[in-house]
């Protein structure tokens, strides 16, 4: 092919299609040529196997369903559908058929009231990636969220395939429903139990951050291996989770509990918090 050739980025920076994507959303087939790392393996193909592979990110879960979906015929949508905002009566009977419940609402507001047994994935930019990641296809869920946000999540979870809402909750004071709220621990107090190992602390972030550097004797858990992990999980000893800045911990925490796990805390300041009070991290 000519080195004039033109080649455009099907994924943005930072996603899970790729390790150390750039942002250059165009290029050209010599410029690659001349500064991608992968053209020096140009007659070595397992050298070149070990470079892509080495560090890849581990695809979220729905890769594989958005690759069957784009294989078989489906209906165009022409506008975004609109779901039903649930009355406490509909809500009720959600709950009562085990409709998964996903509160979307910020980590600061499901901590001091939450439905029990919901998961709790907050809106933001990787929204439907987490949801992709954690939540099977075939249940209808129940959705949390502010009224000005019912459109903006219908859209992030059409684009994953995910088309079975079976309503939104918008005001959930009015719900009738008993809330729980997150156990959470201090930094000092987490402090106090790193060297007696009288509980056992869990980084949900993932192999390659919790190898850039970790709080010494806590152990490692990727947030999307949790579930297929429970039997890790100590029965005896209180479980405390974290992350980087307490959104997966928030969401981490919401898993736990949805799994029986009751002697649960959080975290939630995270590696953030430990780094900007001068606490050291290892590697």
């Amino acid at each position: 092919m000519p080195d004039d050739l033109e080649i455009w980025a099907g994924h943005g920076a930072g996603s899970f299609c790729g390790k150390s994507l750039s942002t250059i959303p165009h290029s050209t087939l010599k410029e690659e040529k001349q500064n991608s790392k992968a053209f020096q393996f140009k007659n070595d193909e397992k050298g070149f196997v070990k470079y892509i592979l080495d560090g890849q990110p581990t695809p979220p879960n729905y890769f594989a369903v958005m690759k069957q979906l784009n294989k078989v015929e489906r209906p165009l949508l022409l506008q975004v559908p609109v779901h039903p905002k649930l009355n406490q009566p509909a809500f009720q009977k959600a709950i009562d058929n085990k409709l998964l419940v996903i509160d979307t609402r910020s980590k600061n507001e499901v901590v001091k009231g939450h439905i029990p047994g919901s998961l709790h994935i907050e809106n933001g930019k990787s929204f439907s990636t987490w949801v992709g990641s954690l939540v099977d296809y075939q249940p209808q869920i129940v959705l949390i969220t502010d009224e000005s946000h019912t459109e903006d999540l219908t859209r992030k979870l059409m684009r994953i395939g995910m088309d079975n809402i079976y309503g939104f909750v918008t005001d959930l004071d009015k719900m009738n429903v008993a809330l729980e709220k997150s156990d959470l621990v201090s930094i000092g107090e987490l402090k106090k139990h790193l060297d007696k190992k009288d509980v056992q602390i869990i980084d949900v972030r993932t192999e390659s951050e919790y190898h850039n550097g970790h709080i010494k004797g806590v152990e490692n858990m990727v947030l999307t291996s949790l579930e297929n992990n429970l039997d890790k999980i100590s029965k005896d000893k209180p479980v405390i989770v974290h992350c980087q800045s307490g959104v997966r911990a928030a969401m981490a925490y919401s898993i736990l509990k949805r799994n029986g796990v009751k002697n649960l805390k959080m975290y939630s300041g995270g590696i953030n918090e430990w780094t900007e009070q001068k606490n050291e991290l290892v590697k």
